[in-house]
């Protein structure tokens, strides 16, 4: 960084390049930004998609846990072994728990899933990328 003193003395060409190379670096650094920033936004969409990948293993589940249910509620035995000589009933009411949590889950799945999907570029976004690149180049934006 150049002090007070620098500055002054400095003839208008030098002053002119300064300015030039503290515009390039400020472009620079916004666009560096901008990338994180869109990076950040992938990123993001990446665990998204990730989480919906889980999702298709709670659907197995939900299916998995509706099949037990028909046949426990088709057995015509009041205690069943496969489940420690427990009540029918109880294991019925088990079952319907555990279904009724994995759907909530799916669902609260689905809606953080269906948030993430409409990010993107926005006008202002493609503007301001587009000025940036301008400015890098030394170009003026509008002719």
């Amino acid at each position: 960084m150049k002090t007070k003193e620098e500055l002054l003395a400095m003839g208008h060409e030098d002053l002119a390049s300064l300015t030039y190379k503290i515009m390039y670096e400020q472009c620079l650094l916004e666009n560096k930004e901008k990338e994180n920033k869109r990076l950040r936004e992938i990123l993001e969409l990446l665990v998204l998609r990730m989480k919906h990948s889980n999702l298709n293993s709670m659907n197995d589940e939900l299916q998995q846990l509706e099949a037990e249910l028909k046949k426990v509620e088709s057995s015509n035995l009041e205690y069943l072994p496969e489940y420690g000589y427990s009540r029918k009933e109880e294991i019925i009411q088990l079952i319907k728990e555990d279904i009724s949590e994995v759907k909530k889950e799916i669902n609260k799945r689905l809606k953080l899933y269906s948030s993430g999907i409409s990010s993107g570029y926005t006008e202002k976004s493609l503007e301001e990328e587009r000025t940036g690149l301008c400015l890098m180049q030394g170009l003026a934006r509008y002719c």
